[in-house]
């Protein structure tokens, strides 16, 4: 699997880099003669590394919320999250050891940036889960890194949390047409969306949302939903205007006071 597609890296349109990974790439392109690549769950690594050990851990929430917020995968993101983060920091404390060996890879040629090639293969040390292993025992991280995992349950509690307070509506269209209707409803000042700091729609937390008030038979997609919420994408533009050649219109709800 492609972890990389699935996290938000530094760029020009995410500069803080506080939340943000570092994009590794330009490791590939340097030496893109050689044919080499990364191993496959290198980014997931990355990410690992950035919430076990880079972060202060009351920056762990909001960390992750704007890792879910940015991502182009968000229910993608809650998966791995789930089931390969967790199940890592979980291991990482239960197998955590003192490495006596040192750093180093079987017959390494050094590149750049603490990067090496070994048997086909980009690596990096850093990145290494023998490394995450002797940074927990040799700092004694276990007990901070239970923390860790208590609040990265707790976040996946909140977004994938069922509607508690009884049953929910059924919806009987596509989940593409309720995300239109839901925006307008937004747009005309009937509900009042979750927003950014920024002001704008937070439009990831708005199809959770809706994909926890509503039901449907074939299931409701908050990638889907995301898209057609989104005024800016295509998807949405595209339906949007199906829905006005067919007549749909919502007053704005001041006009109607």
């Amino acid at each position: 699997m492609n972890y990389k597609t699935v996290f938000t890296y530094h760029d020009k349109k995410y500069q803080n880099t506080e939340y943000t990974l570092k994009n590794y790439d330009y490791i590939l392109e340097k030496y893109d003669q050689k044919k080499l690549n990364f191993e496959e769950d290198f980014y997931l690594r990355v990410f690992l590394r950035k919430l076990v050990f880079e972060l202060d851990i009351i920056e762990i929430e909001t960390f992750l919320e704007f890792q879910f917020d940015s991502s182009k995968l968000p229910s993608k993101f809650v998966t791995i999250l789930d089931l390969k983060i967790v199940p890592a920091m979980e291991k990482i404390i239960e197998e955590a050891q003192f490495n006596s060996l040192g750093r180093g890879y079987y017959k390494e040629d050094k590149l750049i940036d603490g990067f090496v090639e070994t048997e086909g293969s980009i690596k990096n040390w850093d990145f290494d889960f023998a490394q995450f292993l002797h940074l927990v025992d040799a700092k004694g991280l276990k007990n901070d890194l239970e923390k860790r995992i208590v609040l990265v349950k707790s976040f996946l509690n909140d977004v994938l949390g069922e509607n508690t307070h009884g049953p929910k509506l059924n919806w009987i269209g596509n989940d593409s047409q309720l995300a239109i209707i839901v925006r307008e409803l937004v747009d005309q000042n009937f509900i009042e969306a979750p927003k950014h700091k920024n002001g704008e729609v937070n439009v990831t937390e708005l199809s959770r949302l809706i994909k926890h008030s509503f039901t449907n038979k074939k299931g409701l997609n908050i990638d889907t939903m995301r898209r057609y919420v989104s005024p800016n994408d295509d998807k949405h533009q595209e339906l949007n205007e199906k829905f006005k050649e067919e007549g749909f219109h919502i007053p704005d709800r001041q006009m109607l006071s």
